[in-house]
């Protein structure tokens, strides 16, 4: 098949991956919530119309997600899922795009920043002559990419602001398009069910990116 080996290597990677990132037996997981600006660009011929790109409209992504160190080592191996949902206008807002994607995902994070990919062959497409979430039709015989990168600050151990910048490329019959669809977002971060076990079990619960509390808590940083 004409994608087996990246789809190999992938695989590969998320079996190797965990034992060279994990450390005690450490774990965590984490909600995140994106909200943004998103642009499609070469939309020809995958939404069958003429436009080669857009105007910017709103994007919203949805993860959840699952830490292997539970914020225990600076470098950490992510695994889950995430669903993107992102819109855009042509025309002075005549016609109106829309993509929808579930991505499962993998996410290395090295203390505050992160990046992250995916490919699913599983989207919805929208061509519509007004703005909304209705319409949605299933595209099949394609294959859509995913490439992230961000930056988190905490704000709490199990609670982070941040922001990302995204690329997803669909490519259909061998011809991408879009190419990309980009999108800048910021960035809600929920973590919970901290899991730790041996050396670590003493340790507190609190993400990677905490660095310790700040202004306006009034606690010193930890060590």
């Amino acid at each position: 098949m004409r994608y087996s080996a990246p789809i190999y290597l992938a695989i590969g990677l998320l079996g190797v991956l965990p034992w060279i990132t994990r450390p005690a037996e450490a774990s965590s997981f984490y909600y995140e919530l994106q909200g943004g600006l998103g642009q499609v660009r070469s939309a020809s011929p995958f939404f069958g119309t003429d436009a080669p790109s857009s105007g910017f409209g709103p994007s919203f992504n949805l993860a959840l997600a699952y830490s292997f160190s539970g914020g225990e080592i600076p470098l950490e191996f992510q695994l889950g899922l995430q669903s993107r949902l992102s819109t855009s206008s042509v025309d002075n807002g005549m016609t109106y795009y829309g993509v929808l994607a579930p991505y499962p995902m993998v996410r290395l994070q090295l203390s505050q920043f992160f990046i992250g990919g995916g490919v699913t062959p599983v989207l919805w497409r929208r061509v519509a002559t007004s703005p909304g979430v209705d319409s949605f039709k299933m595209v099949s015989g394609s294959l859509s990419f995913l490439s992230e990168a961000g930056f988190l600050w905490a704000v709490t151990p199990t609670f982070s602001l941040g922001a990302a910048a995204a690329a997803q490329f669909v490519s259909t019959g061998g011809t991408l398009s879009p190419k990309p669809i980009l999108e800048a977002t910021a960035v809600l971060r929920f973590y919970f069910g901290f899991s730790k076990k041996g050396a670590s079990a003493s340790s507190s619960s609190t993400s990677n990116e905490f660095k310790g509390w700040r202004y306006p808590f009034g606690s010193d940083l930890k060590d």
